[in-house]
């Protein structure tokens, strides 16, 4: 008996698809992007809507992702909603092995193919939007850290020349090195 793959909700028929217009919806949430072992996203809410036209061997793709997820402050840790907004577009063409297209905007699948899943283009694509650097600020929120350079915290750094200092200081201080 065959194990229910995670993945099989996002398998696209291929060999009973027939031309024309197709449509795929998809609430993607943390579950989704930890199938991934590497996922950068463990909290999500995004709505994707995939659209494929189908011309005879050739799959005109279009993904669009519209939702939030969530990212860690750089300064702070807090959790920050990040939205997402996103258009993209693939090309699938079904060849026969023995030809080859060198092309970066086509995905290739042999011709005998039975189904295509879609998950590892939603991830990338929703991946591809990950912010660098992603701060409180930004997100027009209150940043609950204190910034090691205020001035305030710089004043308590500060020592007076009247402060007791460590004995071995001194002594150190009566080194000449020259």
């Amino acid at each position: 008996m065959k194990a229910h793959s995670p993945f099989a909700a996002y398998d696209i028929p291929l060999q009973a698809m027939p031309n024309g217009e197709h449509s795929y919806s998809y609430a993607l949430s943390g579950d989704f992007f930890g199938l991934f072992e590497a996922s950068l996203i463990t909290e999500a809410q995004i709505q994707v809507d995939l659209e494929i036209r189908r011309l005879g061997v050739r799959l005109d793709c279009n993904l669009r992702s519209v939702g939030t997820f969530q990212v860690g402050c750089a300064r702070c840790l807090e959790p920050l909603a990040f939205p997402i907004q996103d258009d993209s577009h693939l090309v699938v063409q079904l060849i026969d092995s023995g030809s080859e297209v060198n092309s970066d905007e086509i995905l290739v699948l042999p011709s005998g193919e039975i189904s295509w899943n879609v998950a590892q283009f939603m991830y990338e694509s929703i991946h591809l939007h990950f912010p660098l650097r992603a701060v409180c600020d930004e997100a027009a929120l209150a940043c609950q850290s204190q910034e090691p350079w205020s001035e305030q915290n710089l004043l308590t750094y500060q020592t007076s020349d009247n402060a007791p200092t460590d004995p071995r200081w001194d002594s150190l201080k009566q080194v000449n090195f020259q």
